[in-house]
This record gives structure tokens, C-alpha cells and sequence, in this order.
């Protein structure tokens, strides 16, 4: 039985469930690393900003704005270059 809804403040319209259902469906969402790091590093030698917003949106956790601050680019700029990265990989990787 899940537990009921926190307030909307702090993510409180996130559901709980329990671990064992969370790690079930995070490996069902399996992502090959190696794959994906070869594709990251292939998107490096043909487009280095990107493979620097990749990194900075999916590992190190960081905002569009942020990212933006951290590379000195516009939010617009790094919103297309991660919907630009984010595709080319997830083609990448499927090939």
C-alpha cells in the first residue's frame, strides 16, 4: 500500500515506494556505461560543448541555468545542445 502524498513543497508530489520496487525498476532501466562512454567520447572529438553539457546535466546533476553559468552560454544554447547530445547518443548507444 503506498503511503500517502506529502505537501507539494520539497518534491512532496513524489510518490514513496519501497526500495525493493525502486532498484526493480532502475534495472530495468539499464544503461550500458561503457557504451554510453564511447559514445560520449566519440561526441567529445565532434562536438566538445555538448559532451561538456552531457556531462555537467547527467553526472554532475546541474540545472540548465546552471550549466549555462558554469559554460559561459545562454540557457536557450544549452537546452538545444543537450536535446541535440541526448538523442545523438541514445542513437549511439542503440547501434
Amino acid at each position: 500500500m503506498p503511503l500517502p502524498e506529502k505537501p507539494s513543497k520539497r518534491g512532496g508530489s513524489w510518490k514513496r515506494v519501497p526500495v525493493e520496487i525502486a532498484i526493480e525498476q532502475l534495472e530495468k532501466q539499464h544503461i550500458d556505461m561503457l557504451a554510453l562512454n564511447d559514445s560520449l567520447n566519440d561526441l567529445e572529438l565532434r562536438e566538445p560543448m555538448m559532451a561538456r553539457v552531457v556531462e555537467l546535466r547527467f553526472f554532475v546533476g546541474l540545472s540548465i541555468d546552471e550549466t549555462a553559468e558554469a559554460l559561459g552560454v545562454s540557457p536557450r544554447k544549452v537546452v538545444s545542445s543537450w536535446t541535440f547530445a541526448r538523442a545523438w547518443l541514445m542513437k549511439e548507444i542503440r547501434s
